[in-house]
């Protein structure tokens, strides 16, 4: 059984960070001992049964005083069909360890369909105040993805993330998208809500359910985004921000990375040129199909289907 008011408890708790969590697990699986258990333990039998550093046994300390604070909290999301998922639990993606590391965010609150973590996606990421073709661009690259059997990550605000996932979700496709907040905290637009389907859609949040938005959860967010994905689309990112940081962390990270290329930029777009010359960011154009141009995403499709993981 996992207790997961417990590891709630102690994720919150000052000091402890994803390594101190993974110490921690690995320390009491080979041994038998629940996490229910250690927090049964004084500060004493702590301190003599195991080997923590003291950083460490502080942190056990007031996650065992903060436990009961969980309760509500915990309730509210369940009540809401929010379930944790825990990063030492069958279906966390193994990719945000790997690339993440010690930053890594050690909780996943989910609603809908958490296979989708683990499917081969593109993240669609563009600037909220982006260009009206920006946001066309957006739905015709989700609905590509969604034709190949490419999962679409991204974020969820206005502009191209909700434009994103709309397109997804209204050509059959699957969606991920991942909130900059707490659930507790997040509101689902009008029309997401309407075309939310618990098989095909995934809402993920890393952070704790009562955590507001700041310009730091979004930048984070982002990097969760980008590390879930093996391509990055920016269709429009300003010359600085959180979209051009997101594409410094997917390059940082060797993941492909693509955005559109304008005849002429709005200022939205404007840090779209640095990222073909700065990042080698491959260009995307539109081809016309029918009597409509769409975004010819076929290099992003091909390397998420057949590249490997960052590669």
């Amino acid at each position: 059984m996992i207790h997961y008011r417990h590891w709630i408890a102690l994720e919150r708790a000052h000091g402890i960070g994803p390594a101190a969590l993974k110490e921690l697990h690995d320390t009491l699986t080979p041994l038998s001992v629940s996490i229910e258990d250690l927090f049964g333990c004084t500060e004493a039998e702590i301190r003599e049964e195991f080997s923590f550093p003291e950083a460490l046994v502080k942190g056990i300390i007031e996650a065992k005083e903060i436990l009961p604070t969980i309760e509500d909290e915990y309730l509210d999301i369940n009540d809401a069909g929010v379930r944790p998922l825990l990063f030492f639990e069958d279906g966390y993606p193994k990719v945000l360890a790997e690339r993440l590391g010690s930053q890594m965010p050690p909780i996943l609150y989910t609603l809908g369909n958490r296979a989708l973590l683990s499917s081969k996606g593109a993240a669609i990421l563009g600037h909220a105040e982006t260009s009206e073709k920006g946001d066309m661009i957006a739905w015709g690259a989700a609905r590509e993805c969604a034709r190949s059997g490419v999962t679409v990550f991204g974020g969820i605000a206005k502009g191209p993330g909700s434009a994103a996932h709309a397109g997804a979700l209204e050509n059959g496709g699957t969606t991920v998208g991942v909130i900059p907040c707490g659930f507790l905290t997040f509101d689902l637009s009008a029309k997401l809500k309407t075309l939310f389907d618990a098989d095909r859609f995934l809402i993920v949040s890393p952070f704790h359910p009562k955590e507001e938005f700041t310009q730091f959860t979004a930048m984070n967010r982002n990097r969760v985004i980008c590390a879930l994905s093996r391509a990055v689309f920016i269709v429009e990112a300003p010359k600085e921000g959180g979209i051009f940081e997101a594409a410094k962390s997917a390059a940082k990270l060797s993941i492909p990375l693509y955005t559109a290329e304008y005849a002429q930029y709005p200022e939205s777009a404007e840090g779209n040129p640095i990222l073909m010359k700065d990042f080698k960011a491959s260009p995307v154009r539109g081809r016309k199909e029918g009597g409509t141009v769409i975004p010819n995403v076929e290099a992003m499709i091909a390397s998420v289907k057949f590249g490997k993981p960052g590669a």
